[in-house]
């Protein structure tokens, strides 16, 4: 497609500053991801968060600075941190907080529902991640048609009828293969098992409401592995 001009039909992906400027200013969107920030001129160490609003514009929302105000930094990142991609996760201005050091801090609460998330979204990156795995495999090179190409000691020829005998022939037996394992269903069957005995589920349908109430987790592949190590925890 070479008749597109993607600056008047497309839209930015890099994404822009959502800035809090008074109380009651709210952003809410799909969590798309964190970025490390090293050495910020004005907030040192820090993590940026991706959010793709409905319109699919894509918004950054800055984390706290790394020692200005290290409890709240402390608190808002570790809340980030049990909120998995594809979620829906909303930043709101609460308030202003009197720190006691002659300046005033912005309290921006997030809200999240760890059975809230974005299917579309979530269905279309692990498309994106078959795609690259097949990316990656190797191809086999076409085979110089002015070489003299031997099979099983015979000299294949251009007579496709020939070539098609002789491979064949040299050809071993077909044998079944196996499909290769998935370990997301592994760790799904893992954590039913534990949901049955820890959580007293008695049925697969109930698992994943109940996971997820007891967890505080969404129900991911990201998040399978804290899951199981939380279910094993719990007596």
């Amino acid at each position: 497609m070479t008749n597109v001009n993607i600056f008047e039909q497309g839209k930015p992906v890099t994404g822009k500053f959502f800035t809090f400027v008074k109380v009651g200013d709210e952003i809410q969107g799909t969590y798309i991801g964190k970025i490390m920030v090293k050495n910020d001129k004005f907030r040192r160490d820090c993590y940026n968060y991706e959010v793709l609003d409905d319109g699919g514009n894509m918004w950054i929302v800055p984390g706290k600075a790394d020692g200005a105000d290290p409890e709240t930094k402390q608190v808002f990142d570790r809340t980030m941190r049990t909120i998995a991609p594809g979620q829906i996760v909303g930043f709101r201005f609460e308030k202003e907080v009197d720190t006691g050091k002659g300046n005033m801090l912005k309290q921006i609460d997030i809200w999240a529902d760890p059975k809230v998330v974005n299917e579309e979204w979530l269905n279309q990156q692990e498309a994106h991640k078959a795609s690259e795995e097949m990316d990656g495999q190797e191809m086999p090179l076409p085979s110089d048609s002015t070489s003299n190409d031997t099979v099983g000691g015979q000299t294949l020829s251009f007579d496709s009828k020939e070539n098609d005998a002789v491979l064949k022939a040299a050809s071993p037996p077909d044998e079944p293969t196996e499909a290769p394992a998935n370990p997301s269903e592994d760790k799904i069957t893992e954590i039913q098992t534990l949901a049955m005995e820890k959580l007293g589920v008695t049925d697969a349908e109930g698992v994943r409401d109940a996971v997820m109430e007891a967890t505080g987790l969404a129900f991911l592949p990201a998040n399978l592995d804290k899951i199981i190590e939380i279910l094993k925890a719990t007596e």
